[in-house]
């Protein structure tokens, strides 16, 4: 899997949305059928950048498929070690992925266990504290529920 991350990172970083949507369906499927056999896989297109990268495209079919296949590894995979990437995106200027991490923020918090996340506590303090004063009501919104279920 990992011969086929650099090629995969490169078909969703696409600029043309139909080979972008068929490389997030294809993460997708792999997230749901690999489970933590994939973690790693999933970790490296996430850190990597590619699916954090297309979900501040302008391009609304890629920012939505990018979306959708960050909540499906979310949801399947439950790796910790792709919290601090995913909250260091807090700082994006875009008001969307300002959004869209706060909603991810809330997912993980409210599906990983505890365990899990007590070694990144620190990094999800500090993305609750920086997404609740958001100049967006919608990401203060997200944040406030994220925060509700972190206490």
């Amino acid at each position: 899997m990992s011969k086929l991350c650099p090629h995969l990172s490169a078909q969703l970083n696409d600029l043309r949305s139909t080979v972008s949507k068929e490389a997030c369906k294809l993460v997708c499927l792999a997230a749901k059928k690999g489970k933590e056999k994939l973690e790693q896989f999933c970790e490296k297109l996430i850190s990597g950048g590619s699916l954090l990268k297309i979900i501040n495209s302008a391009n609304r079919v890629i920012n939505e498929n990018g979306h959708e296949c960050i909540l499906t590894i979310i949801e399947n995979i439950k790796s910790p070690k792709i919290i601090p990437k995913i909250v260091d995106e807090v700082h994006s200027k875009n008001n969307a992925v300002r959004n869209k991490v706060a909603q991810y923020l809330r997912l993980i918090l409210d599906i990983y266990e505890d365990h899990s996340i007590e070694k990144h506590a620190m990094s999800i303090e500090n993305g609750i504290n920086l997404a609740i004063g958001d100049a967006n009501g919608e990401v203060r919104h997200v944040t406030r529920q994220a925060f509700l279920i972190y206490e």
